[in-house]
C-alpha cells in the first residue's frame, strides 16, 4: 500500500509494460481529440472498430475546441468540423473545450486518440490512460532541426508526404514513439500539379484512418514498444540551399514554419508560381493599396494563370484596358476579353494571373466578370 502512495506513476507504467508484453489489451475507452476533416476520417475508422469490434473499442467520448464567432460584427458562429459528425452522424458525445485546465472527463477512459486537435494534451490526461495515447500525423516524422522557409513549407504540403501513427508526448508536439509510418522515400501525391489542400486531405485522411484502424485492431499501439524515433541529424544550413535545404540537399525534410494570416498578403511581384502555389495552398489571398481600391483590402477567391491568353493579347497588339502602370509592369492592372470572357488580370513578375472572384473590403463578393464592366468605364485603353 505504502508502495502504491509513493509510486503510482511507477505502477502506471509497470501496468503498460504488462499489458504490452502479453499481447492485450482491455476493450478500448477512446478519448478522441479533434478538429478537422482530417480528423473525421480517424473518427469513423475508429466508430467502425467500435461497431463491428465492441470488444476492441467500447466507446469513444470526442473533445474538440468551442465554436468560434467570426465575420463581420462576430455574427456568424463557426462550428469545429468534427462536432456534427461526431453528435448527429455517430452520436457520439462531445466535449467542448479550449483549455484542459479544470476540465476532467466526464467518464473513464484508457486511450487518448489526438488528430490535428490544436491542443497539447497534458500529462494529467495521459497518465489517467492505461494505454496511453496516440497521435494520427499527416507527414513523415521526425522532422530535422530548423524552421524552414515559408516555400518550403508550401512545397511540403504539397509533394511527397506520408502518415505517422505515434504515441502522445507528455510536453511536446511530434515528439512520441513512433508505432506505424508509411515507407521512408514518401508517397507521391496524386495530382500534385494541380493538388490542393482539400484534395490532399481527401487523399491522405483515409491513409491515417487506415493505419490507425490497423495498429487498433492487431493491437500493435500495445505491444510493439520497441520502435524509437529515427535520430535527428545534424548538418548546417548553407546560404544557397534550395528552398532552404539542408546542404543543399532536397532528401532531408525540415521543420516547417507555422503559417500565419498575413502568408495570404500576395504581392504581384513574385512569379506567377508563387501565387498559385499560395493560392492552391493558403487560399483566400488578399492585396492592399491595390487600384481596385487603393485604400480596401481586397479578398480573392482563387487565380488562374492566365499568361498565354495575355500574351497573345499583347504580341497581337491589341487594345488593353489598364489601371495604374504600363501593362508588363509587375502589379499592373487589365482588363479585356479572351475567348468571349471578360476578365481582370494582375501582371506579376513572369506573367499574368487571373481571380475567379474579387471581395472588396465592405462588399459583397463579386465575379471577375462584375468588376470588369464597373471598370470599363473608368480604365484608359493602351496599347502594347
Amino acid at each position: 500500500m505504502e508502495f502504491r502512495k509513493i509510486f503510482p506513476q511507477t505502477l502506471r507504467n509497470l501496468k503498460r509494460a504488462l499489458a504490452a508484453s502479453s499481447g492485450h489489451h482491455d476493450p478500448l475507452r477512446v478519448l478522441f481529440c479533434g478538429a478537422d476533416e482530417f480528423s473525421i476520417y480517424s473518427l469513423r475508422a475508429l466508430e467502425k472498430i467500435k461497431k463491428e469490434n465492441p470488444e476492441k473499442v467500447a466507446s469513444i467520448d470526442v473533445v474538440c475546441r468551442k465554436d468560434k464567432r467570426v465575420g463581420r460584427g462576430l455574427k456568424q458562429i463557426r462550428e469545429v468540423p468534427i462536432k456534427s459528425v461526431a453528435s448527429t452522424e455517430l452520436n457520439l458525445n462531445v466535449h467542448q473545450i479550449d483549455t484542459f485546465t479544470g476540465w476532467t472527463p466526464p467518464q473513464p477512459f484508457n486511450l487518448v486518440v489526438a488528430v490535428s486537435f490544436g491542443l497539447l494534451v497534458p500529462p494529467r490526461i495521459l497518465n489517467a490512460a492505461k494505454y496511453g495515447g496516440l497521435n494520427v500525423h499527416p507527414s513523415m516524422l521526425p522532422d530535422l532541426p530548423g524552421p524552414a522557409p515559408l516555400h518550403h513549407t508550401l512545397l511540403r504540403r504539397l509533394s511527397k508526404t506520408g502518415v505517422t501513427l505515434q504515441t502522445l508526448h507528455p510536453e511536446h508536439f511530434d515528439q512520441g514513439r513512433i508505432i506505424d509510418q508509411t515507407s521512408a522515400s514518401g508517397l507521391p501525391v496524386p495530382g500534385e500539379a494541380s493538388a490542393t489542400l482539400d484534395s490532399l486531405l481527401a487523399w491522405i485522411g483515409p491513409l491515417g484512418a487506415d493505419m490507425l484502424y490497423t495498429n487498433i485492431m492487431n493491437g500493435s499501439f500495445a505491444t510493439d514498444t520497441d520502435k524509437k524515433p529515427a535520430a535527428s541529424r545534424s548538418l548546417k544550413n548553407t546560404k544557397n540551399d534550395l528552398f532552404g535545404q539542408l546542404d543543399g540537399s532536397a532528401e532531408y525534410p525540415r521543420h516547417a514554419r507555422k503559417i500565419t494570416p498575413e502568408d495570404r498578403h500576395v504581392n504581384f511581384r513574385w512569379p506567377t508560381s508563387e501565387i498559385l502555389l499560395r493560392d492552391r495552398v493558403l487560399g483566400r489571398l488578399f492585396a492592399l493599396d491595390t487600384g481596385l481600391a487603393p485604400t480596401k483590402r481586397i479578398t480573392f477567391s482563387g487565380f488562374e494563370d492566365t499568361t498565354d491568353a495575355c500574351w497573345d493579347q499583347v504580341q497581337a497588339k491589341g487594345p488593353i484596358l489598364r489601371m495604374g502602370n504600363h501593362p508588363l509592369d509587375p502589379g499592373a492592372i487589365s482588363i479585356f476579353r479572351h475567348d468571349k470572357e471578360k476578365r481582370i488580370y494582375f501582371r506579376t513578375k513572369d506573367g499574368w494571373v487571373s481571380p475567379t472572384g474579387v471581395t472588396i473590403e465592405g462588399s459583397p463578393k463579386q465575379k471577375a466578370t462584375i468588376i470588369y464592366e464597373k471598370l470599363r468605364q473608368t480604365m484608359p485603353v493602351t496599347c502594347c
